[in-house]
């Protein structure tokens, strides 16, 4: 994730063999927090090293989840976003 064209952090999919439900996890950039300007992304993000996982209740953070497309966004993907749609 770029803020400011610095990386801020990145977020990873995990998986396991026994579940088919997927865990995200966010890593601040190390020179990210290094920097005095630097800030927490979300209040259930905060700036430290090492991983963070969103509360057991939620698949995404809050901040990612707002980014995501609403019910009729997803619609919409399924129909106009299909590999063979790209010209529309």
């Amino acid at each position: 994730m770029l803020i400011n064209e610095k990386l801020a952090g990145a977020m990873e999919i995990e998986t396991d063999d026994l579940s088919p439900v997927e865990h995200n996890r966010f890593t601040h950039g190390g020179s990210w927090i290094a920097k005095p300007e630097a800030f927490e992304i979300s209040p259930e993000m905060p700036l430290v090293r090492g991983p963070l996982r969103p509360a057991p209740c939620r698949n995404l953070f809050g901040f990612f989840q707002d980014a995501t497309p609403d019910d009729w966004g997803k619609a919409f993907v399924r129909v106009r976003g299909r590999p063979d749609d790209v010209s529309r």
